[in-house]
């Protein structure tokens, strides 16, 4: 083995350390609570039904083109990505548009709006990823 390859791997291992540190630091949220570096995502159909998802608890249909999603910890300092998409994967998307962010006093939810492509709020189904 050479001198370079034990370098290589000796630079790797750090390197996955140190990344293992930074997923695993946390950060107070506003309740005290404390956010670590966990994932999820949902797929939500037009109902607001959760189709699928992992971490992902439970989504509820609030109003028209208004939605929540629930994981089973703490989100609220996460960053949400959300997209428009059918639950199934036969089915082409709508053009619409859709909005997140963090649930107003629920630490363990994702506020989700839709719209449908004219801007008009609208029930439509949607993929929510929530990276910590």
């Amino acid at each position: 083995m050479s001198i370079r390859t034990i370098i290589f791997g000796a630079t790797m291992a750090l390197s996955a350390v140190a990344a293992g540190a930074v997923l695993a630091a946390s950060a107070p949220s506003a309740d005290g609570s404390r956010v670590t570096g966990t994932s999820g995502w949902a797929v939500v159909t037009i109902g607001g039904a959760l189709a699928r998802g992992s971490n992902a608890t439970n989504a509820t249909h609030l109003s028209t083109g208004e939605f929540e999603v629930d994981f089973t910890t703490n989100v609220s300092r996460c960053a949400y990505s959300a997209t428009i998409g059918e639950s199934s994967s036969n089915h082409s998307p709508p053009a619409a548009f859709v909005g997140a962010t963090g649930r107003d006093g629920n630490y363990k939810g994702v506020y989700v709006d839709t719209f449908d492509n004219t801007g008009t709020i609208a029930d439509e189904p949607f993929h929510l990823v929530v990276t910590c």
